[in-house]
């Protein structure tokens, strides 16, 4: 491979540092061009030349251009035989104009043969005059407008000669004269002459352009410019005449060292197009980098604070941007606007030597050049996509003034901020990406919420396509295919998310929308799953069902069920259902699935092999699932539903016998089986064999003893099970409200063993239930318990109840209230001394404590002596120490005894209990609490407790106690009723 060495490449850059170039550039980019295929050139030579390429281009050129005038003006043109002409154009002036140009036999540039065959008339300018005295300044004006888009600066313009075609002149060749080595153009001015047709067509090389005059023709005036060595073509005048003036366009006043020509251009652009040619093929090879970085070498600070955009770009770097992105596109090449990051160590001692060890540079942001953002994350870079690859010494080297602070916009910043040694930089870059790796480009550095909103829009797109596209069938399925390209970008993408959400599982970062514990992963998944369905792609489709069925919705089963075949795809469907951890998830699904296939098969029963397909998944579901959650239990009664008596019996009742430890959803499916009995939708007798047979194993599992799940949640599938009690770490294994449900089953279905039976075993757990038990789950457990007896019409005096309730209100009162605190007699406290029989000041703090009448002592002495007392008493609450500061040391310690503070405490809580109690036993029912408790009324009910001490309850609000010789009874009914 040749080799660009730095001498070659600074003589080639001295030699083209004109505008323009020089004519040995202009044979050397045509040699180079014709001789890349034969000789090749390797990556560093291809972005030596890209260098050279870039830095030439000043600005975007065109080789010719067309214009309205927005303000025109009058040339006042006054023929020198026949007058003055007016504007707009007449019959009778143009004959005039006609008559001046035969009557003198002038031709122009043409000859007379020429001039009969395409041109109607043409006059210099000794045969007429444009008296207007500003329409010379005007022209200029109008010339330097025509000009701009050639990018060669202020040129002059001069008078050629005035020419008038009109209908049925034929179409031919204009040849422009050539001849004059200071001109370089031709514009032309179109006056106000009301004509149809005969537009310009104007060719350089390849590249042809049309412009119509017709539009502004009447009553408005236009310009066309174009290069000298461009071919001109004009069409024929359909109607009416077209008045013109002709001007010359000459030199720039600025010196070239070559002629401004078109074809100078189109060499130039496609020699840039060679280039950009040659890198693809490199790259397709493995030989050449996949992304190209031109870094802007602007002056610190001139893009720190702006929109990345084409419009925030300083003039010379934004007509470079229009020119490549032209050039770009031709070549099948992204062009992007991007923001870099870069640092390298300071302390090296030789900045050619930069390598990726010692340096880091990042594209913080990559954007359109309308500035729509289409990566947000780092891309990092290395040397090899470095198009200035000697950037790190002519830049970053230490004795460099170009520098800049430390980086204060969020973009700028870099790991590296905190390293002294280290010095950061900003700046703008070109972003060249090869078409064929911009969708791997875009999808690898873009969020997960651009990738779904990018899915999203093209989703969108292509159903807009689908409705115009070509009908086809595929799998029995009526269904359009739309566009290729959609097509292929959407698939794309779309595996680019199951990448990310596959990477993402064993990844922390649980915010992101591609992690399988995001809130919103599932809607991430559809999008996907969707997209996969409108593209027809079975693969992509149960790949991305396979991620997490569990996480998809309802609805999307449905879809699914309604596109693909289920006899065709039996055991991929099968595999993902299986995936499905939880019984509700996986027949919603099935059904689901089933649905859909109906609807599109416009039937309201299914077909006999798709419902025998259901059941076996049915079974297959129960034989094989280990994990179940409460909202489990309504969907195994909506199973017996559906598929009859055989599966209820062999299939549901086993199932839910080998979860009855789960007694939150063994309850409740006992519950909703219950129910469904009433309606006799299953039949009472099925119902009623089918809760004796669950039963059997629910009873003995029953237990009201709080479980502690703070170590770790219990999860099932997408399903989490939160805490609930007065402790957020306790979790009851069945609520009261559902343990009254068990009993109505049980009188609803009239299973009289089983009702004794669980009477009993709630009295029983009851006695070894604690406090928190008693009131959080057996106290509502009776209030339930009394609303049911209502319901079903059952006597509160019957004994099997009354007992229940006395046992459980007992218990709860004595372990839940408790007997009312003891005021402390007198200040009698315990030895707290440090047991020395020669530390005389514990000696003396003993006698105080064991003292019953003194509350207060001081210890005057020093301060050692006064801490090691503090340190002995300080820690109990039932003492207070302070010291008082004396005139003069020592310092007193004075301890004060506070033997209420305890009892106060505690006594406040008791007085708390109380009020719940009251509740509670409110809750219940007065009347019905008379009938249930019996004789044992006054001792469930009323709570004794001896009044020791002076103070009595009367101190605080409460009901009148009533009085039984000298105790006195609180009694927790009174005034509720």
């Amino acid at each position: 491979m040749a080799q660009c060495t730095e001498e070659e490449l600074n003589e080639s850059m001295d030699e083209e540092k004109s505008e323009f170039g020089s004519p040995s550039m202009e044979s050397d980019a045509a040699e180079s061009s014709s001789s890349q295929e034969s000789n090749g050139l390797d990556m560093e030579c291809v972005k030596c030349s890209l260098i050279t390429s870039i830095e030439v281009v000043k600005g975007e050129r065109e080789w010719c251009s067309y214009g309205p005038i927005v303000t025109p003006s009058v040339p006042r043109l006054c023929l020198k035989s026949e007058g003055i002409v007016g504007l707009p154009l007449s019959l009778h002036d143009a004959t005039r104009i006609k008559k001046q140009a035969v009557g003198t036999g002038f031709f122009g540039d043409y000859s007379p043969k020429e001039f009969n065959h395409f041109l109607s008339c043409s006059l210099n300018p000794s045969q007429f005059e444009l008296r207007n005295p500003v329409w010379h300044t005007f022209a200029q004006t109008v010339g330097l407008s025509a000009t701009k888009p050639f990018d060669i600066g202020p040129v002059p313009v001069s008078l050629r000669k005035l020419t008038l075609r009109e209908y049925g002149i034929v179409s031919e060749p204009l040849e422009e004269p050539n001849d004059t080595p200071d001109i370089i153009g031709s514009m032309i001015i179109i006056l106000q002459s009301h004509h149809q047709g005969g537009d310009v067509k104007l060719t350089s090389g390849s590249e042809t352009k049309h412009f119509s005059t017709t539009g502004t023709s009447e009553f408005g005036q236009s310009f066309i410019a174009w290069y000298s060595d461009v071919k001109v073509e004009i069409g024929p005048i359909e109607s009416g005449h077209r008045l013109l003036l002709v001007y010359n366009i000459h030199q720039p006043k600025v010196s070239f060292k070559s002629k401004p020509s078109a074809s100078y251009l189109s060499q130039q652009s496609q020699y840039f197009q060679d280039l950009l040619e040659r890198w693809v093929k490199l790259f397709t090879r493995g030989e050449g980098p996949s992304l190209l970085v031109y870094n802007l070498d602007d002056e610190p600070g001139n893009y720190k604070h702006q929109r990345l955009c084409l419009e925030s770009l300083r003039d010379a770097d934004k007509r470079r941007a229009h020119f490549l992105q032209q050039l770009c596109f031709k070549q099948d090449v992204c062009f992007y606007l991007a923001k870099m990051t870069s640092s390298i160590d300071d302390d090296m001692d030789d900045p050619k030597g930069a390598d990726d060890e010692n340096t880091n540079v990042y594209l913080r942001e990559v954007a359109q050049l309308d500035g729509a953002v289409v990566v947000k994350n780092d891309v990092i870079l290395i040397k090899e996509n470095l198009v200035q690859e000697d950037m790190f010494e002519y830049k970053y080297s230490n004795d460099s003034d170009y520098d800049y602070e430390q980086p204060s916009d969020p973009w700028a910043e870099v790991e590296s901020l905190s390293d002294k040694n280290v010095r950061h930089f900003k700046d703008w870059a070109f972003l060249l990406v090869p078409e064929t790796q911009r969708l791997r480009f875009l999808t690898e550095y873009t969020t997960p919420e651009d990738l779904q909103s990018w899915v999203s829009r093209l989703y969108g797109s292509l159903r807009s396509f689908g409705r115009a596209s070509v009908d086809v069938n595929i799998s029995g399925n009526d269904c359009k295919i739309p566009a290729e390209k959609e097509r292929e970008e959407l698939a794309f993408v779309c595996t680019r998310i199951l990448v990310s959400m596959q990477r993402s599982r064993n990844k922390r970062d649980c915010e992101s929308l591609h992690h399988h514990d995001n809130p919103r992963f599932g809607e991430a998944l559809e999008v996907v799953v969707r997209a996969s369905l409108i593209l027809e792609d079975r693969i992509l489709m149960f790949d991305a069902i396979n991620l997490d069925p569990g996480k998809l919705s309802e609805a999307l089963w449905c879809e699914v069920g309604g596109k693909v075949d289920l006899e065709m795809y039996p055991n991929e469907l099968n595999n993902a259902l299986s995936q499905i951890l939880t019984i509700h998830g996986r027949y919603v699904a099935l059904r689901s699935i089933v649905s859909g296939y109906n609807d599109r098969k416009q039937q309201s029963v299914g077909d006999k092999k798709v419902l025998e397909w259901m059941d076996k998944r049915v079974e297959e579901a129960l034989d094989t699932t280990r994990d179940v959650g409460e909202e489990d239990s309504e969907i195994m009664v909506a199973i017996g539903k559906a598929h009859g008596k055989e599966i209820l019996i062999n299939k549901v009742i086993p199932f839910v016998k080998r979860h009855s430890s789960d007694l939150s959803f063994a309850s409740k499916f006992a519950t909703c089986l219950h129910k469904e009995g009433a309606g006799t939708t299953l039949g009472e007798k099925n119902v009623r064999l089918a809760l004796r047979e669950l039963f059997s194993t629910m009873i003995p599992e029953i237990t009201v003893k709080a479980t502690n799940v703070s170590a770790k949640r219990r999860k099932i599938g997408s399903m989490s099970y939160e805490p609930s009690g007065p402790n957020d770490n306790d979790h009851w294994p069945l609520q009261g409200s559902r343990m009254a449900e068990l009993v109505s089953c049980c009188v609803g279905s009239s299973l009289k063993e089983e009702e004794n039976w669980l009477l009993t075993k709630i009295a029983l757990e009851a006695i070894h239930a604690d406090s928190q038990a008693l009131e959080h789950v057996l106290m509502p457990f009776l209030k339930r318990l009394r609303e049911l007896m209502e319901e079903y019409k059952i006597a509160f005096t019957t004994e099997k109840y009354q007992d229940l309730f006395q046992t459980i209100i007992s218990l709860f009162l004595s372990r839940s209230v408790a007997m009312e605190p003891l005021r402390p007699p007198n200040f009698t406290y315990s030895k707290a001394g440090c047991g020395d029989g020669k530390c005389r000041d514990c000696h003396d703090l003993n006698r105080f404590l064991q003292d019953p009448d003194r509350q207060t002592w001081d210890l005057t002495t020093t301060g050692q002596r006064r801490s090691h007392v503090d340190g002995r008493v300080s820690q109990s609450i039932r003492f207070r120490t302070t010291t008082i500061k004396n005139t003069t040391a020592p310092h007193t310690l004075r301890v004060t005894k506070t033997p209420h503070v305890v009892w106060e405490s505690d006594h406040k809580a008791w007085l708390h209990r109380c009020d719940k109690a009251r509740g509670l036993m409110a809750a219940v029912g007065y009347g019905a609490l008379r009938q249930l408790l019996g004789d044992q009324y006054d001792q469930c009910v009323e709570l004794r407790i001896v009044k020791r001490g002076t103070t009595a309850l009367a101190e605080r609000p409460s009901p009148s106690p009533r009085t039984k010789g000298r105790t006195q009874i609180i009694d927790l009914t009174e005034g509720l009723a």
